[in-house]
């Protein structure tokens, strides 16, 4: 009885918990790229509270490179990565955008390109 009260108040903890995330939409945001300021801007939403919003911004002489990576199997994903030169891998995609990944291939090209940097295929 007592391991059904804790595991039944963990999944209502677990449940309470991905029901905020998917409410007030954390995760999410955008990308900004600026060839007049030379700056790539990411902005993203975090929880209600003290850092709701998160904000970086990077310069285009710290990229890198960007790397693309395709997984496959039973949980297949493509993403795409902006790695800078202190070798930090960055996301540029949030988790909910789901893309093919020819479109993903495609955007990374795109990209790469824009920015002038290399495109490493993982």
């Amino acid at each position: 009885g007592i391991a059904l009260l804790f595991y039944g108040t963990g999944a209502i903890g677990l449940s309470f918990y991905l029901f905020l995330t998917i409410l007030w939409n954390i995760g999410s945001g955008y990308n900004e790229f600026s060839k007049t300021d030379n700056l790539i801007r990411i902005i993203r939403l975090g929880f209600p509270g003290k850092n709701e919003r998160l904000f970086l911004s990077y310069e285009f002489k710290n990229i890198k490179n960007l790397k693309f990576l395709m997984k496959q199997g039973l949980n297949p994903r493509c993403t795409i990565f902006l790695v800078l030169k202190d070798k930090r891998e960055i996301p540029l995609f949030p988790a909910q955008m789901f893309m093919s990944p020819s479109q993903t291939e495609k955007k990374a090209i795109q990209l790469s390109r824009f920015l002038n940097v290399p495109l490493e295929n993982v």
